[in-house]
């Protein structure tokens, strides 16, 4: 029979069981925090598992502001009172009368400046997860030539909170409420994105309903432009912006929108008062609405004059590939916005304000 391997106890009597990592870990002192799971030290591993809980944290933490840019607009946790919200909103046209429209599921913030009822309307309506000051230059430059509404639409900036519980049907309806309402007949109708889509989905509803349409770096809505991956791909979107860091989701988001240093800004700004989780779900929710109203293969027919106006540094999805689709199959006439991105409203605004200055010009005289 062997000898049996004596142990060594200590001078205190106590025994301490390690295992083989741990114990040669003890014998490192600078990598001892490690073994206690205390202190700033700890090697690669330890480190890894403590960036990855951090991660996580930020993952569930959906209201935290946690922008590069130490100026950014502040955002809160839980659900922003409609006071709380108001303090960190930029952008509100001085001398436009701010309106609610309330609907089944929540309230929708638009805004009016109607000095003379013999003038001709335009409707200026933002894209997906955009408010109303996309279109501040827009709205100053067309002041006094025409009457003026644009809004922020149903879980878009003001009008929040409010249910993801909509179509791009219900916004067009939700829209003719509003337009409805405040005696507005046969606009000029301006859509950026998703707002030419809710724009198509409009005239769908209500034919002859416009008397001139722009496009700003938006799409056709008919089936034939789209392949069934592109769908697919548009229904499966909350995943991909959920497994992005929100720090960088922003940066991301911010330059692939704009080209200009004010149009990034506008970008981080409007990005800022959204928490991570309420962003992503709210991007997911449009690009599925998109996905539903193509897949319902109506034809989409525009019955007014048309304009098309897209970035040349657009890269946003294919949008330049679908305005130059639109324009070989649809015949529609386009204007390349010179050096703007998506929101080239804001990247090159006098460029975008003579090209609808002209059509409004050429339909209301």
């Amino acid at each position: 029979m062997s000898r049996a391997k004596k142990r060594k106890v200590s001078r205190s009597g106590a025994v301490w069981h390690l295992s083989a990592e741990e114990a040669t870990l003890a014998q490192k002192p600078y990598i001892n925090a490690h073994v206690c799971k205390t202190g700033a030290h700890g090697d690669a591993k330890y480190n890894r598992c403590k960036a990855k809980r951090n991660w996580q944290k930020q993952m569930r933490d959906e209201g935290t502001f946690r922008g590069p840019l130490p100026f950014w607009a502040r955002t809160y946790r839980g659900d922003c009172s409609r006071d709380r919200f108001m303090q960190a909103r930029w952008g509100i046209i001085a001398g436009m009368d701010e309106r609610v429209f309330h609907t089944a599921s929540g309230a929708v913030h638009y805004w009016v400046d109607a000095p003379d009822a013999s003038l001709p309307w335009i409707v200026f309506i933002p894209g997906l997860t955009a408010d109303h000051s996309l279109f501040g230059p827009q709205l100053e430059f067309f002041r006094g030539k025409a009457n003026l509404l644009t809004w922020d639409a149903p879980a878009h900036g003001a009008s929040r909170p409010y249910p993801l519980d909509f179509t791009m049907d219900d916004y067009a309806h939700i829209l003719h409420g509003v337009l409805e309402g405040e005696g507005v007949t046969r606009p000029l109708f301006v859509g950026q994105s998703l707002g030419g889509y809710v724009g198509q989905c409009y005239l769908h509803w209500y034919p002859g309903a416009f008397a001139g349409f722009v496009s700003v770096d938006s799409a056709p809505l008919q089936r034939k432009y789209y392949q069934n991956w592109e769908l697919v791909a548009l229904e499966r979107m909350f995943r991909v912006y959920m497994s992005i860091p929100w720090r960088i989701l922003v940066e991301w988001a911010a330059r692939g929108a704009a080209t200009t240093p004010a149009g990034q800004a506008n970008m981080r700004e409007m990005m800022g008062k959204y928490g991570r989780l309420e962003y992503c779900r709210l991007a997911a929710h449009g690009y599925q609405m998109l996905a539903k109203a193509v897949r319902a293969d109506r034809p989409y027919v525009i019955d007014c004059p048309l304009l098309l106006l897209c970035g040349e540094r657009d890269m946003a999805g294919s949008t330049k590939r679908y305005n130059e689709a639109w324009r070989d199959r649809g015949g529609a006439h386009v204007e390349w916005v010179p050096g703007a991105g998506h929101n080239c409203t804001l990247d090159a605004p006098d460029f975008v304000n003579a090209c609808i200055d002209e059509l409004r010009v050429s339909v209301f005289g």
